[in-house]
């Protein structure tokens, strides 16, 4: 009950000055869903130095991402930290649906992708994560990292997962992108096949393309032409 979620809470608010940082990041768990919670984490955040609680902090400010300033700020600030595990963790937050329509996050989410200093771990998840955020604006990406030849191969596989994902997906977007399903289409027609390309990998999100719902709200999905790609 509410009573049980805020003696948790303050549970966990002491507990974020314990020693030991595995206690710190039970902390944040206890207290994530706390209605001030994103206010007293954030402001841990600015003080904490150990990788394991600012990634889980990051991870549960992800609900936040992109509807408070102070927020994403944070998040973008951590998407540069020094350890690989916080800034996938900051990435993911800020590439979340949480974060849709908030163009500081997507303009971030987008870079790392580009960044070819970045670790490649970071760049996939996040190539992932762009597609389920299903931004419109972020097509063009997703089609340059998966033309062809590609343009960086290693990337390739968790790019056009990102594409599939603008239209095909477990929990439909509202509104799926035609335009993602066109070039998902044109990159599984292509010939000559190999190993690699397509992905074949990535392609079990085909399946979501026999459901009722993307049926109703994408009529334009021609299920015998993914059939027969």
């Amino acid at each position: 009950g509410e009573d049980a979620g805020a003696a948790r809470a303050a549970i966990g608010y002491r507990l974020l000055a314990a020693k030991h940082p595995a206690t710190r990041v039970w902390a944040v768990t206890l207290a994530q869903n706390a209605p001030e919670a994103t206010r007293r984490l954030a402001q841990h955040a600015r003080g904490e130095e150990n990788p394991a609680v600012l990634g889980r902090i990051a991870r549960a400010l992800r609900t936040s991402a992109g509807k408070d300033p102070e927020i994403t700020s944070l998040l973008i600030e951590l998407s540069r930290h020094a350890h690989r595990a916080v800034r996938r963790e900051a990435a993911a937050s800020l590439a979340s649906s949480w974060a849709f329509g908030e163009p500081s996050s997507l303009a971030r989410v987008e870079e790392i992708v580009r960044d070819t200093g970045e670790e490649l771990s970071v760049r996939k998840s996040t190539c992932k994560a762009l597609g389920r955020r299903g931004e419109a604006s972020s097509l063009e990406l997703l089609e340059k990292m998966t033309s062809a030849p590609p343009p960086e191969p290693d990337l390739y596989p968790a790019c056009f997962a990102g594409l599939m994902a603008m239209w095909a997906r477990p929990a439909t977007h509202a509104a799926p992108s035609e335009r993602a399903y066109e070039a998902t289409m044109e990159r599984l027609e292509r010939k000559p096949r190999s190993e690699r390309l397509p992905p074949w990998d990535t392609l079990s999100s085909l399946k979501w393309v026999a459901t009722p719902k993307l049926q109703e709200i994408a009529p334009w999905v021609d299920r015998a032409r993914v059939e027969r790609a």
